[in-house]
């Protein structure tokens, strides 16, 4: 399955969009199994235990890096104008 995928991304994709698939499935994996190790208390506080204080920051991290290569893997694969116009309202800021 991993060579059908492999040779499917090489025959049909760049090879920076076919590395953004390969980085996003990544995290997206790795959200899914820090998912089981967070604990936030019924008021929002995130629990001082080490292994979840951890895990629920390093899910945070991942899930806004996730949200930063969605708009890079956008602007690769299909080159949207509304990437670009943001970059430049941010950079000029």
């Amino acid at each position: 399955m991993v060579k059908f995928i492999n040779k499917y991304f090489s025959d049909k994709f760049t090879p920076s969009v076919r590395y953004l698939h390969y980085l996003i499935l990544s995290l997206v994996l790795l959200q899914i199994v820090l998912s089981n190790f967070i604990e936030i208390s019924d008021n929002g506080a995130i629990s001082a235990d080490s292994l979840e204080y951890f895990s629920t920051w390093a899910h945070i991290s991942v899930g806004l890096s996730l949200l930063l290569f969605s708009f890079i893997f956008n602007y690769q694969s299909m080159g949207l104008a509304i990437f670009t116009h943001i970059s430049l309202v941010i950079l000029h800021s």
